[in-house]
């Protein structure tokens, strides 16, 4: 019995074409550490040092921690002095970048029913970005936050995407079992690794990412507002 929805954002509740939209959401964000005095084409370029080291992270320490201090070995603990100023980047000057990503009412539609329904929903998206970024992109999919019992982020994570440990350490901290659950996302490489964990999966396919160009017959998939009834077969064996 499926009693829990993990869901993931950027290509599945937030359809969007991922090359443009971190294209334009790494000039903007060059533009924002420009007026704080940094060499914005440097910054984003520790920007993704930072990021390919929470990947990597162990579980050691929160991402949140892995980051800065990717940023502080660059920069000095003086960085850290700027932080309030990329939070309050998310909170505003982020949403310029909105107009990337083609809303729809899927997935306001999707999270509605199950809310309905009494699912547990949980958005297991990348904890590479801060809540208030997280919550943002859910905003922009018509979603609202307080629909989910928890998001991932880099300040509640010590894993990412695609390590396996990152969907067992979702599953530790809720307390909830991988066969009443199901992991619903559209990357093969790092949203169907959620198998391997025991979570039952679904492929989204409308924006269907396979880098890898896997072999993705073993996986169950369809259009996003099909795992609806996907859930309700499952249900129902």
């Amino acid at each position: 019995m499926i009693k829990n929805v993990l869901f993931d954002l950027d290509g599945t509740l937030l359809n969007m074409n991922e090359k443009v939209f971190v294209k334009e959401y790494f000039s903007v964000l060059g533009k924002k550490v420009a007026t704080l005095g940094y060499d914005k084409d440097i910054f984003i370029e520790n920007v993704w040092k930072g990021m390919s080291a929470m990947v990597a992270n162990d579980g050691k320490r929160l991402n949140e921690e892995v980051f800065w201090a990717t940023l502080s070995k660059a920069y000095g603990e003086s960085v850290l002095k700027d932080k309030a100023a990329l939070d309050s980047f998310y909170e505003n000057e982020f949403d310029s970048v909105k107009e990337y990503a083609n809303v729809s009412d899927v997935s306001r539609n999707v999270v509605k029913e199950l809310k309905s329904q009494g699912y547990k929903l949980v958005i297991a998206s990348n904890p590479v970005f801060p809540l208030v970024a997280q919550k943002k992109r859910l905003i922009w999919a018509g979603v609202d936050p307080d629909d989910f019992t928890y998001i991932t982020a880099y300040e509640n994570s010590s894993f990412s995407k695609p390590n396996v440990m990152y969907y067992k350490e979702i599953m530790s901290k809720l307390d909830i079992s991988p066969n009443e659950s199901i992991m619903v996302g559209n990357d093969v490489n790092e949203d169907m690794v959620a198998k391997e964990s025991g979570l039952n999966v679904y492929l989204v396919t409308d924006c269907l990412l396979n880098k890898s160009n896997k072999d993705i017959s073993e996986y169950n998939k369809g259009t996003l507002d099909g795992v609806l009834n996907y859930i309700a077969t499952l249900n129902k064996r």
